[in-house]
Order: structure tokens, then sequence, then C-alpha cells
């Protein structure tokens, strides 16, 4: 047992293992000696843990290779549909995505980074595989996307201090918000207008449009955007039908999840 500072009290070994599976998770396949120094345990007690991971089929072995099993996806699958908000928002994203044509997102924060929940492809929609490889790290920064600035612009601004604190402003293109007065002022700016936008601030070639998915009681659930190239979103459609197609999909979700909630 150990006494954590909450005065709550874990268990070292499962803390061990969990520390394996996450090193695991951000990394991808590794050898016993990687994980064992990356985790600070003996090659021995590493391998134990490693084989009761094996064994409840939470990890397997590729040659000399760790990696997280399949089972995980299900796990993962079972954990995502729990949540009302993509209960609730997956009809719209689907319409979403067929409206525009582009590539439409359902993210929330967890821990002050962006949680992609669900993502669904239009028939015009850029950026497949880079969307794709950005699941496998699931999480990113907030400041630089449109539905990362629509969901900090409905969170207290002693949180959003925090996330800033801990997370950073990384700068990924010069359009890129790096400035924490600047980021405060622009997510003013969204909290008035409700929607926010991306321009080639996450990555040169994409623009966004995103806007925050409240609950009944004033607390944002999550975010929806549409992203594509600036030649497509350019504009009228950029600053004017995109955002009506966003919002539109936003109202539909917050009617299915408070609605839901109200039951």
């Amino acid at each position: 047992m150990v006494s954590n500072d909450d005065g709550s009290r874990t268990i070292q070994s499962v803390d061990n293992s969990l520390s394996i599976l996450e090193f695991l998770y951000s990394t991808g396949p590794s050898s016993l000696t990687v994980i064992a120094d990356a985790v600070d345990l003996s090659p021995g007690s590493t391998h134990t843990h490693l084989a009761t991971l094996r064994k409840h089929n939470y990890i397997e072995k590729n040659n000399d290779q760790y990696q997280l099993n399949r089972r995980l996806i299900s796990l993962g699958e079972r954990a995502r549909n729990q949540l009302d908000i993509y209960q609730a928002a997956r009809k719209p994203l689907h319409s979403l995505a067929e409206e525009t044509g582009e590539a439409a997102h359902l993210i929330q924060e967890y821990e002050g980074f962006v949680l992609l929940l669900y993502e669904v492809y239009g028939t015009n929609a850029i950026g497949v595989e880079y969307h794709a490889r950005k699941r496998d790290r699931l999480i990113r920064h907030l400041h630089c996307t449109a539905s990362g600035k629509a969901l900090l612009s409905q969170l207290p601004r002693n949180r959003v201090e925090s996330i800033i604190e801990s997370s950073g402003l990384m700068k990924n293109t010069p359009n890129t918000i790096t400035d924490p007065e600047k980021l405060f002022d622009e997510i003013e700016k969204i909290d008035e207008q409700g929607y926010a936008i991306s321009d080639e601030e996450q990555m040169l070639g994409m623009r966004a449009v995103g806007a925050p998915v409240m609950r009944v009681d004033g607390t944002v659930a999550g975010a929806i955007s549409v992203s594509g190239p600036p030649s497509r979103l350019n504009g009228d459609r950029f600053e004017e039908t995109l955002k009506n197609e966003v919002l539109q999909a936003v109202e539909v979700t917050e009617i299915n999840l408070n609605s839901n909630a109200q039951r």
C-alpha cells in the first residue's frame, strides 16, 4: 500500500502495472529492458508485471517486443459508448460531415488536453491519414484548435491559467497563439460570438470552425468542429456557412444531451 498526498491509499504493484500500460500506450512496442528503464523497475519485476498483463490480454508479445493487446480496442469503445456526449453527438456529427463534405470532430477536455472522442470523414475530407495518426496520441493542445479554443472559452479563467501553466502554449505554426493574454482575448471573443476558428494554427494547410456543447447546468460537455483546407474553407463559406452548420450540429447535440439528462 502507498499513501498519497490526498490521504488515499493505492496498491504499488497495480500502480506499476498501469505505468507499464501507459508507457506502451505513449511509445508503442518496446523491449523488456526499455520498459524496465522507463518505469524504474528491475527487469525481473518488470517481466512479472508483463506476464500478468499478458495473462489478462492487456498486452501481447511479438518476438522480443511488448505492445498493447487488441482487446483494449473493445474496452475503449465501451468506455466511449457510455459517454452521454458521444451518444448525443454521433448522429449530428455524421450529418455535419455529410453536409460539409469535410472532417467533423467531437472532442472533450481531458487533464488539460484534447481528448478526441469521434471523427467522421465527409466525401472531400483531406488529411485522413493525419487524423488517424493523431488518434493514436489521443491528446493534443487546446490552444491551437478551433474545438479546443471553444472549450477553453467556457472554462473559468483560473482553470485556463492552470492548463497553460501545466501544458504550455506550444508553437505549432507561425499562426499559433503563444501569448497567454492574447489567448485570453481570443477566448473572450469566442465566448461572445459562440464559435471559434483555427486559421492554420495547429498545422499549415488546415482550417477549422468549432463550437462548445453546453449542458443544461451551464457546464461545457465537449466541442464539435469541422476542418478542411484553406482552398475550400475560405470567404463566406468559412466565415458564415460552416459556422452555421457547426452551430446547428451543436444545437441538435445539446437537445439530445439535455433531454436525456432530464428524463
